[in-house]
């Protein structure tokens, strides 16, 4: 059952508690050619390999397929020595707004045969409730679920995990976050159901740098006092993409080095993470994850030689929160169109425009900021954005990433 761990970990729940929903919006990217024509990438394979005998050992794969746009099925296949084998399948359903609500888990035996689900229950585009129910006697058991509540900001304030003792749910563990005036998550609290009382238990508190980027993840444990645990720190490079993530523990006055992992990219989107452990005085390799994408549309130059021709179309910082700088250049604006920049969420609903009046920028670059507003002026929830820029017959498109 490793792989099942692994793989709805990385899915679910570190997708939940970012508050983005998952697998809709992660793996449709855009990135840009030569000619500044969009292309639309889709994850489709997954591979993870062990370091055994000074060499890379296939572990297990995964194969993602997709409907509408929608990851629709990951199958997960374990190496058996020779050859892939079927280990199990997620299967993805979401209702009519493209949300989320069952992801069911099957392992094949000559067939596919049900294990467990996980479901979901949305409200104002929030996730409120999620489930997980096992398998037994020809019927869904409740096993578990985590209520979550959220702030006026729609930022996940509080989560707490019950556990089914077959006739009611019963409180374990409660998760408690607290944020800034720029809704950066500052703590995170877990606390512990004992007889009835919330005794602490673990803390994570956040830090960031100038662009909101998190730097810092300092674990401690309680023991009557706060003990220092296990230190995280993030660095980034110079398109502020993740690059490594450090990991220390505390152990007698001392932070010891522990693991490292480290963000290899292709075309803006990450194509391997190699994974390290500390064992004496150098690093040594652990585990590795490959990822391979797939072209998902591609579109002719229909870009005319008279017409405006978009040079260049980013934001900085991204992800973002609570605000990033849009910007964009127009080469050979001859016809002096007006230029716009919309902004839309993942359903394709417009959510703010900006526009430029005719040959008010000519060839100059331009400059905008989004501080996640919609037009009425009210913020919107975290989650997947695309800028899209209007000029005559000249389209480009961006990809944005709001975190709270």
């Amino acid at each position: 059952m490793k792989t099942i761990a692994i793989c709805l970990f990385v899915l679910i729940f570190s997708s939940l508690f970012s508050q983005i929903p998952i697998l809709q919006q992660e793996n449709t990217p855009i990135i840009f050619d030569h000619l500044n024509n969009p292309r639309e990438l889709q994850l489709t394979e997954q591979y993870n390999y062990d370091w055994l005998n000074d060499d890379w050992q296939n572990q297990f794969k995964l194969a993602y397929s997709y409907e509408a746009g929608l990851v629709s099925e990951i199958k997960v296949y374990y190496w058996n020595g020779s050859l892939w084998a079927y280990d199990h399948r997620e299967v993805y359903s979401y209702d009519d707004e493209d949300h989320l609500i069952e992801v069911l888990i099957q392992y094949h035996s000559g067939t596919w045969i049900n294990l467990m689900r996980y479901v979901l229950i949305w409200q104002n585009n929030l996730v409120m409730e999620l489930t997980l129910q096992n398998w037994l006697n020809m019927t869904w058991e409740n096993s578990e679920r985590t209520l979550i509540s959220y702030d006026a900001n729609d930022n996940e304030i509080e989560d707490l995990w019950q556990t089914w003792d077959g006739y009611d749910w019963y409180d374990m563990e409660l998760y408690t976050m607290t944020y800034d005036n720029n809704n950066l998550r500052q703590d995170l609290l877990e606390q512990h159901n004992n007889q009835g009382n919330w005794i602490d238990f673990y803390l994570n508190t956040y830090s960031y740098d100038a662009n909101d980027n998190l730097i810092e993840d300092l674990g401690a444990f309680y023991t009557g006092s706060w003990e220092n645990d296990i230190l995280r720190t993030y660095e980034y490079d110079v398109d502020d993409n993740l690059s490594t993530i450090l990991e220390e523990y505390y152990f007698m006055g001392n932070w010891c080095e522990s693991s490292l992992e480290s963000y290899s990219y292709e075309n803006d989107q990450v194509s391997e993470i190699l994974y390290q452990i500390w064992e004496t005085d150098d690093w040594l390799n652990d585990q590795l994850e490959e990822y391979i994408y797939e072209e998902l549309n591609s579109y002719p130059n229909e870009i005319p030689h008279n017409s405006s021709l978009i040079s260049h179309l980013s934001n900085h910082p991204n992800p973002f929160n609570p605000s990033t700088t849009i910007s964009f250049s127009s080469e050979q604006n001859q016809q002096n169109e007006q230029i716009e920049i919309v902004i839309y969420n993942i359903k394709g609903q417009k959510v703010k425009t900006f526009s430029f009046p005719n040959g008010s920028l000519g060839t100059s670059k331009g400059l905008v900021v989004w501080n996640g507003t919609d037009d009425n002026n009210k913020p919107v929830s975290s989650g997947i954005y695309f800028a899209k820029l209007k000029s005559g017959k000249t389209e480009a498109s961006s990809k944005m990433l709001l975190l709270k």
